[in-house]
Parts: C-alpha cells; sequence; structure tokens
C-alpha cells in the first residue's frame, strides 16, 4: 500500500537526482567536475599529450617558466657585476695578484674586444648579440624543454653572462676581466657562465639528435 511517505523507500530516493549536483565521470569517482574529462566543456587537449589542461594552467605553467630562467639570469648578472665592482674598487688596472706565482693571478684588465681578443672596439657588435639572444628567448620561450632541469638553467647562465658583459661595453666600453691562468686569456665570472650554459645546450642537443 502506498502511504505516500517516501522516507523509507529506497526506489523513490534512488530514482531523483538534484539538476545541480555534479555527477562524478565513470572511471575518475574521485573528480566530481570532470577536469580530467577531455570532453568536458571548457577543457583543452593536445594531441601529443594524453592529459588534458585548461588554457589557464597552461599559460599560468609557462609564465612560471620563464619568469624563473628570467630570474636565474638576473642573479648570474648580479653576481657577476658584484665581483667586478670588487675587483675595481680593490684593484688598480693593470695590477696582478699571483694566488698561485706563474700559475693562477687576479689580473685586472679592460678587454675591449671578444675571447683572444678577437673583434676589438666592436661594442655595437655584442650589445646587438645580447639584444639577439634575449629576443630568441622570448620568442622561443614555450619552446624550450623544462626536463632536464640544467637546460633552462643553461639558457639563463647564457642570458645572465651575455648580460653581464653587455652592461661593462655599455659603461666603459670594454669588459672588466680578472681571472688570469697566464697561459689562457684573462676573463671573468660572465664568461664562466657563458661557456657553462653554451656547453651543456650543446651537450643537450648532441645527446638529443637522434
Amino acid at each position: 500500500m502506498d502511504t505516500g511517505d517516501t522516507k523509507d523507500n529506497p526506489v523513490t530516493q534512488t530514482s531523483y537526482s538534484s539538476p545541480e549536483r555534479a555527477i562524478p565521470h565513470p572511471l575518475n569517482p574521485l573528480n566530481p567536475l570532470n577536469l580530467l574529462n577531455p570532453h568536458a566543456e571548457g577543457v583543452s587537449v593536445n594531441p601529443l599529450n594524453p592529459a588534458p589542461q585548461s588554457g589557464a594552467l597552461w599559460y599560468n605553467t609557462h609564465q612560471e617558466d620563464f619568469m624563473t630562467t628570467i630570474l636565474i639570469a638576473f642573479c648570474v648578472t648580479i653576481f657577476d657585476q658584484l665581483v667586478k665592482w670588487f675587483v675595481v674598487n680593490h684593484m688598480e688596472l693593470g695590477e696582478t695578484i699571483p694566488v698561485i706565482r706563474n700559475v693562477f693571478h687576479f689580473t685586472y684588465i679592460l678587454n675591449p674586444g671578444a675571447a683572444f681578443g678577437l673583434l676589438p672596439h666592436q661594442d655595437w657588435f655584442f650589445l646587438a648579440i645580447v639584444v639577439a639572444l634575449f629576443a630568441a628567448f622570448f620568442v622561443m620561450r614555450k619552446r624550450i624543454p623544462k626536463k632536464p632541469v640544467y637546460f633552462p638553467a643553461a639558457v639563463a647562465m647564457l642570458l645572465g653572462g651575455a648580460l653581464g658583459n653587455g652592461i661593462d661595453r655599455v659603461r666603459l666600453g670594454a669588459v672588466i676581466d680578472f681571472f688570469d691562468f697566464r697561459i689562457w686569456p684573462i676573463f671573468n665570472v660572465a664568461d664562466i657562465f657563458i661557456c657553462l650554459g653554451v656547453g651543456l645546450i650543446a651537450f643537450y642537443f648532441w645527446r638529443h639528435s637522434e
């Protein structure tokens, strides 16, 4: 007999569902909003990446990677400039301080060219290279692989070192150098980071050449 009371009627209870209640995806009951459902509205799917992601999440991830690389590059530049400031304020131009005599010295010079003294007094050429590097990074930033972690770090080291030497060229028309191994051209902190960056980038492409 139907008493009109649905409180104890399981059929009546289960046949009703609120239109405002989210229906879980059948393959993911822990995700009631269907955020991992590739057919859910507003979710983009990359055919090369089976895990779909929203446009906002993709943008934020790449924005964070971009800012991290820029931050590392600026840290490299600041470190380079601080070391050069110390050399300029504690040494005379042309002064050499032996650490290991005839092996390693600190020698303060101004280099108007590139490594090995190539292309002297071509400041605008070297500054154009710095601008081109940053422009290329900005254009290619979304294609820079995040793994292995040394690759974006290498890009940051290259940018930071180039910017450090670029600042010298704008201020002085030459680059401050001071690491002197006697049998090798004198170089600086920025040069070290540039070489590390280029070396790691070349190593990455060599490992992934196939």
